[in-house]
């Protein structure tokens, strides 16, 4: 698909000034018509939060997934890296609840948005 290679065109630089949110835009248009390699790059893009995208890697792990059912392999990787970032995330935010709890912290936390709505 044309939109997928000016995609790569406008990330790269390649003929055009380098572009991040053209390229985010033409692989978004890409992966709605279902461009395996489209999905990939856009992933990449929310993943990391660039080309005016926000950081959303819960995003970004189903279009890897769903390039994977596409057909693209080099995605399989990105899935299982980030399925595994995604579960280290959770485990400190678990852990930090815990911490919190454990402190005290919690309670009077409740106790004040009680008392002030």
């Amino acid at each position: 698909m044309a939109q997928y290679y000016l995609g790569i065109c406008y990330e790269r630089g390649w003929g055009v000034e380098r572009d991040l949110a053209k390229a985010a835009e033409m692989y978004s248009l890409a992966s709605q018509r279902g461009h395996a390699g489209a999905e990939c790059s856009l992933a990449s893009l929310y993943a990391r939060g660039l080309g005016g995208l926000p950081r959303d890697r819960k995003l970004a792990l189903q279009l890897y997934e769903s390039s994977v059912q596409g057909g693209n392999e080099e995605a399989e990787v990105e899935v299982r890296r980030l399925r595994q970032l995604l579960d280290e995330e959770a485990k400190e935010a678990e852990l930090e609840n815990e911490e919190l709890a454990s402190s005290g912290w919690l309670a009077i936390l409740i106790f004040v948005y009680r008392f002030i709505s």
